[in-house]
């Protein structure tokens, strides 16, 4: 039996540059502005296409006969991936809820005050 060479391991250090600025901060004028964006024809065509990418990947995981396994997880994971980026992009774009509006006093009293006065036809 020979010995065996004992392997030795090196170690080089890769030096990693930081990003030069984080994303711009979301003031109210940009949140605005991200509202506007689903009305746009060019969102509404970009969305569009992205669904249908989505779905003609959904269609070669269903059907695809022949695919070795790297090809069934870029799928799946391309999938996973488009859907997540979708829920991001229309969290950011969707008008938050309105607050419920409850009205006061004087405006339910104002509110009985013309119900009262109008009159049922028929």
């Amino acid at each position: 039996m020979t010995p065996r060479a004992k392997q030795t391991n090196q170690y080089k250090i890769i030096e990693v540059e930081k990003p030069h600025s984080p994303l711009p901060e979301l003031t109210q004028d940009v949140k605005e502005s991200l509202k506007t964006l689903k009305y746009q024809p060019g969102y509404i065509y970009l969305m569009q296409r992205f669904n249908l990418q989505r779905a003609e990947l959904e269609r070669q995981l269903k059907f695809g006969f022949s695919l070795t396994e790297q090809q069934l997880h870029f799928l799946q994971a391309g999938i996973y991936h488009m859907g997540w980026i979708e829920e991001q992009i229309k969290t950011l774009t969707k008008e938050p809820r309105k607050a419920e509006f409850i009205p006061s006093p004087d405006e339910i009293e104002l509110f009985e005050r013309h119900s009262a006065a109008l009159e049922a036809v028929g």
